[in-house]
């Protein structure tokens, strides 16, 4: 998410890569238009971008889309 109490999605996704430059980050935002969403797609530090509210079934077919399948064994 990109609005959270201590640091925003764009900071922590930064955070997460240095820790992990494989990791696959997924932005769920209800401001897909905020200029932090458009950084953390733009600069690769998430894979997708989905807008809030999203369903189940969209949000499950984008984690099987974005994760690599051996993780969800």
């Amino acid at each position: 998410d990109m609005d959270m109490p201590v640091m925003n999605g764009y900071e922590s996704s930064q955070k997460i890569k240095e820790l992990d430059p494989d990791a696959n980050i997924l932005v769920l935002t209800g401001a897909p238009d905020s200029t932090y969403a458009k950084k953390t797609i733009e600069e690769g530090y998430a894979s997708i971008l989905l807008r809030k509210p999203v369903t189940w079934k969209s949000l499950r077919q984008t984690i099987e889309t974005y994760l690599p399948h051996e993780a969800l064994a």
